[in-house]
C-alpha cells in the first residue's frame, strides 16, 4: 500500500465500517501473525538504520495490537490450535495465533513481559543450531542479518556502488544495473537466500570482503541497555517461556531453505529441530514454521517427514487467512511490519486489505504447494 493511496484508503474503510464487516466476513478462518523483534526505546538508532531494523516492532505498538487482539479475536494457545487442525475442536469464532520467528533473543526479554501481563499466548518457532550457540555463550549470526548489518554500519563516506556488488555475483549483474544500493545488497541477500549453501559459502565470503566487519554487538541493541537485537535467546529462556503461555516449535537447526538441500539433509534439520526442543524441555515439539516460508521453500515432502515426526501443523509465509480447505502444514500468515499504525494494522488483520487489493489491484494470494 503506497503513502498517498494509503490514507484515502483506510478513512474510506473505517467509515464505511469495513473492519468490522470483514472481521465478521472471516469469523470462521484463522488468521496468523508473524512478529520477530520487538524492541524498546532505540527508535533514534532505528531511523538510522532502518535496514537492520526492518523487521522490529516498538514494544508500544506491540502492546496496542495485543491488546485489540485480545478485544477483538479469540487468541489460539498451542493446545487450542493443535485441537483445531487434529479435528477434535471447532474453528473458534474469530480465532488468531501469535506467532515468532527465529528465537530472537528480544522475543523473551521484550516481548513476553508484555504477552504475560495481558494473558495472551504466543508461538515461538526456534532455529536450535542457534540457541545452542547462545547456551554456549557464543553470538552467532543468521548469514542474511549479518551481511545487511555491515552493509548499513559500514564505515567511511564511499557508498557501496551495485556494480562492485554485481562482480561478487555476475548472475546479478544485470540486475542490479540501475539499482540503489539499499536495492542491491537486498536483491543480493534474496539471491544468496535461492541458494544452497554450499553454493553460497564463497560468494558470501566475497561481499563480506568487500563490504568489511561486522559491527560489534553492542551497535545493535534491541533496549537501550539490553543485548544485540540479533541475539538469540538461551535454553534457560526457551523454558522459561514454555512456563508463561508460549508454545515452542521447530524452525530447522541452521535456519536453510529446506528446499534448497538434499531430502536427506532437509529431514535431518526439521528431526534434530524437534527434537532439542522435547530434550531441552521435556515437552514434544507438534508445530513448525519453514525458514522464509515463501511457495519454493516448502514442499509435500517436507510435509511427510513432519507427518512422520507427529507433528500436526506447519507455517510458511504465505500471506493470508486459513479456511477449512487449507492444508494444516501449510498454513499461511500475514507479517506484521513496524510501520503499522493501529489503524493499519485493523486494516490488515480484519482481512479489508486482502479484499482491497483483490477488487482494486487485482491481486490473487499466491497457492499453496
Amino acid at each position: 500500500m503506497t503513502l498517498p493511496l494509503r490514507q484515502p484508503l483506510l478513512r474510506a474503510a473505517r467509515a464505511l465500517g469495513l473492519p468490522r464487516w470483514m472481521r465478521r466476513r472471516h469469523a470462521d478462518e484463522l488468521l496468523v501473525l508473524t512478529y520477530h523483534s520487538v524492541t524498546t526505546g532505540v527508535q533514534e538508532i532505528r531511523q538510522r538504520h532502518p535496514l537492520v531494523y526492518r523487521n522490529a516492532v516498538s514494544a508500544a505498538r506491540f502492546e496496542r495490537q495485543m491488546q485489540y487482539l485480545k478485544r477483538h479475536y479469540t487468541l489460539l494457545d498451542g493446545d487450542a490450535l493443535r485441537a483445531v487442525l487434529t479435528g477434535n475442536a471447532p474453528m473458534p469464532d474469530r480465532a488468531v495465533a501469535v506467532t515468532f520467528d527465529d528465537g530472537l533473543l528480544n522475543n523473551a526479554t521484550v516481548a513476553l513481559p508484555i504477552l504475560k501481563r495481558l494473558e495472551v499466548p504466543a508461538f515461538f518457532f526456534l532455529p536450535t543450531g542457534f540457541m545452542d550457540a547462545a547456551s554456549e555463550g557464543t553470538l552467532r549470526r543468521h548469514w542474511s542479518e549479518d551481511l545487511i548489518a555491515r552493509f548499513s554500519f559500514r564505515s567511511g563516506d564511499d557508498p557501496l556502488s551495485p556494480e562492485s556488488i554485481g562482480r561478487r555475483l555476475p548472475s546479478l549483474t544485470t540486475t542490479l544495473t540501475g539499482c540503489s544500493p539499499t536495492e542491491a545488497i537486498l536483491r543480493a541477500v534474496d539471491h544468496l537466500k535461492n541458494l544452497p549453501p554450499s553454493k553460497r559459502t564463497d560468494r558470501l565470503a566475497a561481499l563480506r570482503d568487500l563490504i568489511g566487519d561486522a559491527p560489534p554487538a553492542s551497535a545493535i541493541p534491541a533496549t537501550p541497555d539490553g543485548p544485540s537485537l540479533l541475539a538469540t535467546m538461551t535454553w534457560h529462556h526457551a523454558r522459561s517461556a514454555a512456563t508463561d503461555g508460549i508454545t515452542l516449535g521447530g524452525h530447522t537447526v541452521n535456519h536453510e531453505s529446506l528446499t534448497q538441500l538434499p531430502i536427506e539433509t532437509a529431514e535431518t534439520e526439521i528431526a534434530r529441530s524437534l527434537q532439542a526442543i522435547e530434550d531441552q524441555t521435556g515437552a514434544p515439539a507438534r508445530f513448525f514454521s519453514y525458514p522464509y516460508g515463501r511457495p519454493d521453500d516448502v514442499s509435500k515432502t517436507h510435509k511427510s517427514i513432519l507427518l512422520a515426526r507427529e507433528c500436526c501443523g506447519a507455517f510458511t509465509q504465505i500471506t493470508g487467512f486459513n479456511d477449512a480447505s487449507t492444508d494444516p502444514f501449510f498454513l499461511r500468515r500475514i507479517d506484521v511490519s513496524p510501520n503499522y499504525s493501529l489503524e493499519v494494522f485493523a486494516y490488515i488483520a480484519s482481512g479489508t486489505k486482502r479484499a482491497v487489493d483483490r477488487v482494486v489491484r487485482g491481486r490473487r494470494p499466491p497457492s499453496s504447494p
